[in-house]
């Protein structure tokens, strides 16, 4: 139910489609009440994709430095059901990627109502999961398909873009209420529903499961299906699992028009980001090139300040980015081009390469085509 946001339909399809406003979110969970109270002893899966809080709705003219809406209503209109929270600037946090300006704060504050929109959603959900005796034998996973939808977080790779929230609930376990800091990847979530349901293969992160029905004339393959993440059920009652200490990460395009490819190995020390395009200047998704809190500093020119960075360097960015991470969580002091550290960039560089190498990412030829 929601925000699909992948197709053809004929390819990536659901056995069952929900209407509903992804953005009115209390009614999304009331319409998928039905689905979940079925009496039907086959497990279910349900993807609750709500379009909060993504920038849409165009700009609240109305508001002081005139702000994206985040899909709010105008004139602190409310959605059915769901009891709308205003937030002021000056309640509002200004995570350190972003600049610390007024039409930055409005803009964060329609996003914190659109966000206070979703957890009553989601609250409506557990509520129904709970009536039909579902709640405690149902894996909740509450994330986000990317960072904030400001410059500095969708669509790159720093940590804006890189850390998502990721709540995890598993009716089995006993220790709750926790902060895990292993360093878990998207890929890790497929494996981890299919361990929940029975269907994975721990020690080779695989599963024999295979699709029945394939769209397009494709036949399936009843064969082991191996996944490049893994289960991260086991270290769900641990606050610091061992051996999830370092992730890799890549994003080529959000629009087509849009093609960047950058590739990156985090740890708990170092982050490399190698953006292979670097001679381009850096493009833009088109909500992110129209939001107020950009256009207000790039006007101001290329040495405005954007977060930790310049107008000019968000734009145009150097080959490698290495931060000391630990130390530098802002990545504020890329270390690339220090000879001190030409060593440990070589080392992270290698490191990066094999795992291009496993994944059989075709840019992996530009370390030799340059």
């Amino acid at each position: 139910i929601g925000k699909h946001h992948n197709g053809p339909e004929d390819v990536y399809f659901f056995e069952t489609k929900l209407p509903g406003n992804s953005r009115s979110t209390v009614e999304m969970a009331n319409n998928c009440e039905v689905f979940i109270k079925e009496d039907d002893s086959k497990p279910f899966f349900l993807y609750f994709a709500t379009s909060d809080p993504h920038r849409g709705g165009g700009f609240a003219e109305e508001l002081p430095y005139k702000p994206d809406r985040f899909g709010n209503r105008p004139n602190r209109g409310s959605y059915p059901e769901v009891d709308e929270v205003f937030y002021t600037l000056d309640e509002v946090n200004v995570p350190a990627f972003l600049p610390d300006t007024p039409t930055c704060r409005a803009e964060l504050a329609q996003y914190y109502q659109s966000i206070a929109r979703i957890d009553q959603g989601l609250g409506r959900l557990i509520k129904i999961l709970k009536q039909a005796g579902k709640y405690e034998s149902t894996l909740i996973v509450c994330t986000s398909d990317h960072g904030m939808a400001f410059s500095g977080g969708k669509t790159t790779v720093y940590e804006g873009g890189l850390r998502v929230p990721f709540v995890v609930r598993n009716p089995y376990t006993k220790q709750r209420g926790h902060k895990n800091n292993g360093l878990v990847s998207f890929v890790d979530i497929t494996p981890s529903l299919l361990d929940f349901a029975g269907g994975f293969d721990r020690k080779n992160s695989s599963t024999t499961l295979f699709t029945t029905k394939l769209g397009r004339g494709r036949t399936a393959k009843n064969v082991p299906y191996t996944f490049q993440g893994r289960s991260f059920l086991p270290i769900l009652e641990s606050t610091t699992p061992v051996g999830w200490d370092s992730i890799f990460a890549s994003h080529t395009f959000h629009e087509i028009q849009m093609y960047y490819p950058m590739r990156v190995v985090r740890d708990r020390e170092y982050k490399l980001i190698w953006n292979i395009a670097y001679p381009l200047p850096y493009p833009f998704a088109s909500d992110l090139w129209r939001a107020p809190s950009w256009q207000a500093q790039f006007r101001l020119g290329p040495s405005a300040p954007y977060g930790t960075k310049t107008v000019g360097e968000y734009i145009q960015r150097p080959e490698f980015e290495f931060f000391h991470i630990a130390e530098d969580p802002n990545e504020s002091n890329n270390l690339a081009d220090d000879p001190k550290f030409a060593d440990l960039l070589a080392k992270y560089q290698t490191r990066l390469k094999e795992y291009q190498k496993t994944t059989k990412d075709p840019w992996i030829m530009k370390w030799d085509y340059e």
